[in-house]
């Protein structure tokens, strides 16, 4: 009987050590599919290199999880440059070539894709560009706009905005990302391509797009709401635009280069342009 006894509690011992362990590791790839971890990033600080007066750029890596994988961010001062919504071509042969046919419209700096749009193409959201509204607002409740008005940036949710003729550029989309310093309540796990728009503590816009690299909208908006000192970009505030197969980015300065094609045509896209 205690030979028994004996075997019994052994196996309940090895079963009750698999168990964890397999739990373990369920908590491991839970972790790594989830996003990043604050670690990846940390440490490394952010430095900017100026392209041009009043407009810098930076590229961070992720060493850890993604190593090919960067978010690429522009910085820019609204007294020398201007935001505006451009719609882009839509008869294009290869549906990702119509974000790059943007430049045979209009001489542009710098370009993201914008907010969400039906399978027509067409934007869905407030859009408003050289203070003329081009499509109306939606009141769809984790939807923000982020507008530009006598050169300051603001992010609102749609029941705090009303018509204003002062208002030169706005974009609705969502989720909002950080609020006032700190990370929206609520974002989820989910991962994917991703671009977006933040206003950084000294008032600079900042466009972002990443390459190669899947971000949850929490883990996206930890980066951007850091300090400079541990990696991060340093806002306020923030917004994530469409992403996904939509995330895409094309830069181009006497000095510098960027293209971040993806696979999906879009509506529209937010353009940086000299005032």
């Amino acid at each position: 009987m205690n030979l028994i006894i004996l075997i019994e509690k052994s196996v309940r011992s090895n079963i009750r050590y698999w168990v964890s362990m397999t739990l373990f590791w369920q908590c491991l790839l839970i972790l790594a599919v989830s996003g990043i971890s604050n670690l990846a990033w940390a440490n490394v600080a952010t430095t900017w290199k100026t392209l041009q007066p009043g407009l810098a750029y930076t590229k961070i890596a992720e060493p850890n999880d993604s190593p090919d994988g960067y978010i690429h961010a522009f910085k820019l001062d609204l007294n020398h440059y201007q935001l505006k919504v451009s719609g882009v071509p839509k008869n294009s042969v290869l549906p990702e070539e119509n974000f790059k046919q943007l430049w045979s419209i209009n001489p542009i700096l710098l370009a993201i894709n914008g907010g969400f749009f039906t399978p027509e193409l067409q934007p869905l959201g407030l859009r408003i560009t050289g203070y003329k509204q081009t499509n109306p607002i939606k009141n769809i409740s984790w939807w923000s706009i982020f507008f530009v008005k006598n050169k300051e940036a603001a992010i609102i949710p749609p029941s705090a905005y009303y018509p204003d003729t002062q208002i030169e550029f706005a974009i609705q989309a969502g989720p909002r990302l950080i609020i006032n310093g700190a990370k929206t309540q609520g974002l989820n796990g989910r991962v994917g391509a991703r671009t977006a728009l933040g206003i950084t503590r000294d008032h600079q816009i900042i466009l972002l797009t990443t390459e190669n690299l899947f971000l949850s909208t929490d883990a996206l908006a930890e980066i951007m709401r850091k300090s400079l000192s541990v990696g991060g970009l340093d806002c306020l505030d923030a917004i994530n635009l469409d992403g996904g197969h939509s995330a895409q980015m094309y830069a181009s300065f006497s000095n510098f280069s960027l293209a971040i094609s993806n696979q999906s045509a879009v509506a529209d896209a937010v353009v940086v342009a000299p005032r």
